[in-house]
């Protein structure tokens, strides 16, 4: 014949109620699940073409000047806040 799960737990000592410890477990979850992580870093928009923009494409269609070194660094992306009308 099972055995009915214990009301109580001890833990170092004091005696607590499982059914307490469910319900904090329950709101702590769902404290996690609302939290918003805020970004590591600033992020831009990926101004390269679709292909360019994974891996996979890369390989599919290289570009012409994918193999060149590039004498100055790359232009910035334009901003898309100063170029709507």
């Amino acid at each position: 014949m099972p055995g009915r799960a214990p009301r109580f737990i001890d833990i170092d000592g004091k005696r607590y109620l499982w059914r307490d410890l469910v319900k904090l477990r329950q709101e702590q979850r769902e404290a996690a699940r609302r939290v918003e992580q805020p970004p590591l870093f600033e992020l831009r928009e990926d101004c390269r073409p679709p292909t360019e923009r994974t891996a996979a494409g890369r390989y599919l269609e290289p570009s012409l000047f994918a193999q060149t070194p590039s004498p100055s660094p790359p232009k910035p992306c334009p901003d898309p806040q100063e170029t709507a009308p």
